[in-house]
């Protein structure tokens, strides 16, 4: 059997921080929408919102959800036959001296 096993599912529980991300994330779009027309006129809203592409920040923000669901994917150490394997260790020690004395 090879199937995916992850040795620290309790780390599941992280996702509830992706749900409040993206409520943030859309509370911040609310607010950011209302606080614009709030101090510019209909007509000037137009022209700034030219500079300012919506598309663009909502990209960063399911980037940003996509990257904390990633790292909560590798905090519940996913594998493959997690058995413990002995190795043979080979290389060579290297030891850095330095010398500060005058």
């Amino acid at each position: 059997m090879n199937a995916l096993r992850f040795q620290n599912i309790e780390a599941l529980h992280w996702l509830w921080l992706l749900l409040a991300f993206a409520g943030f994330f859309l509370f911040a779009a609310a607010r950011r929408r209302k606080a614009l027309a709030a101090f510019i006129e209909t007509g000037l809203l137009d022209r700034i919102k030219i500079s300012v592409s919506p598309v663009r920040r909502r990209w960063k923000s399911v980037l940003i959800l996509l990257a904390l669901a990633a790292i909560v994917f590798g905090m519940t150490r996913p594998g493959w036959n997690p058995k413990a394997k002995t190795v043979e260790r080979r290389g060579r020690d290297v030891v850095f001296l330095l010398d500060v004395s005058k």
